[in-house]
């Protein structure tokens, strides 16, 4: 699998016209090497830069890591692991971190054009980087985000994975929250069902809030607030699976909603459906955005975000569902569609399922029961 992800980044390289790709992204990283960084830690205290991905136009691949980041690659994939943990001396990690980069653009030839991402590039290896390249460093940041968006066959096997592990914690929710429980324990239990669910640790972003203040303001992490009757709940879980990220959410009221509450919850039911009627290769995405958005504000409710996002090794791709945007929904693309509509008196609602392009429409993966309450 990793064997046909980095012959298109092989391919983008051919035709933005550059010779190697240097990728410092954690979700890039992953795409071209397998290479699945431990991100809630942080940055590591023991790297001296980031993990980088070395790639050519020739399909040459190599990674450099610290020995303190125990996460390896694809097989055929060349491995660069420089000094960051040393327990008997005092070490450089910039500098071993440079050396390794040499020693690892030495076994790949690096040289030529260079591509880089522009908002994750190293400032301690530019210079040395630019001493290889023939001309000035490019961006494959746009390229890629669109050679990625269409996914291989086990990508989609892995993107179906996450889902179900997501869906799997949108059920949990609706048996964790019960009134007088905080915000965070709802979460704890949900977070255990989910890593259940997939058989290892996961990495997960969250919004999980309660009450009318705080789901009217789209989302948070989840605190110490203690869930009360009838309060209004918006649980978004996105969590990683293998190097791949899932994308769910659910909103409901804990016991009887208001009848105001019911009326906003079937005006976004009715977007989501209507999401899943539209979307067909060859849609406008900002069309789409258009529509829903639309649709929500003449219903009296502010949507104060995108429509929707490309998932894969990164929760959020391109294309973003936005009204700017100028892409086109393609067969194989994992779209998450997510419409919310937001009032101060009644609270929040977002409802949002995982949709895969296919030549004849949209496919909803992983779907699990939104109802307006439990």
């Amino acid at each position: 699998m990793v064997k046909e992800r980095v012959s298109r980044v092989a391919n983008v390289l051919r035709e933005i016209g550059a010779d190697f790709a240097l990728l410092t992204s954690h979700d890039a990283v992953c795409y071209a090497t397998g290479h699945i960084g431990q991100i809630e830690l942080g940055p590591s205290p023991f790297a001296g830069g980031p993990v980088l991905a070395m790639v050519g136009r020739d399909g040459n691949a190599g990674l450099l890591r610290s020995n303190a980041d125990v996460t390896t690659a694809a097989d055929f994939v060349e491995q660069e692991v420089y000094d960051g943990l040393v327990n008997d001396h005092e070490i450089d990690r910039v500098a071993q971190y440079l050396a390794g980069f040499k020693r690892l653009a030495g076994r790949l030839r690096l040289g030529g054009r260079i591509a880089v991402e522009r908002a994750t590039f190293p400032s301690s290896i530019s210079d040395l980087v630019s001493s290889l390249a023939v001309g000035n460093l490019v961006s494959v940041d746009d390229a890629l985000w669109r050679a990625r968006a269409i996914k291989t066959e086990r990508e989609l096997q892995l993107l179906r994975r996450a889902a179900h592990v997501a869906a799997a914690g949108q059920m949990a929710a609706r048996h964790a929250v019960r009134s007088e429980r905080s915000e965070i324990e709802v979460f704890g239990d949900i977070r255990a069902v989910m890593e259940q669910e997939a058989g290892e640790r996961c990495a997960v972003y969250c919004d999980l809030v309660s009450g009318i203040d705080r789901t009217a303001n789209i989302g948070g992490c989840p605190s110490g607030r203690l869930v009360g009757p009838r309060d209004p709940l918006i649980v978004d879980l996105a969590p990683r699976v293998g190097g791949y990220w899932g994308d769910s959410c659910g909103s409901f009221c804990l016991g009887n909603p208001t009848d105001a509450y019911l009326r906003m919850f079937s005006v976004v039911r009715e977007a989501l459906d209507l999401a899943a009627s539209e979307m067909r290769p060859g849609l406008s995405t900002a069309a789409f955005d258009n529509h829903l958005r639309t649709f929500i504000t003449a219903n009296g409710y502010r949507f104060a975000h995108h429509s929707g996002h490309g998932i894969g090794t990164s929760v959020h791709e391109y294309p973003r569902i936005v009204p700017y945007d100028q892409g086109t929904f393609e067969s194989g693309m994992m779209i998450m569609v997510e419409p919310g509509a937001y009032h101060p008196d009644i609270g929040g609602i977002r409802l949002e399922w995982m949709f895969e392009i296919i030549p004849s429409g949209a496919r909803t993966v992983a779907e699990f029961p939104m109802h307006p309450s439990i």
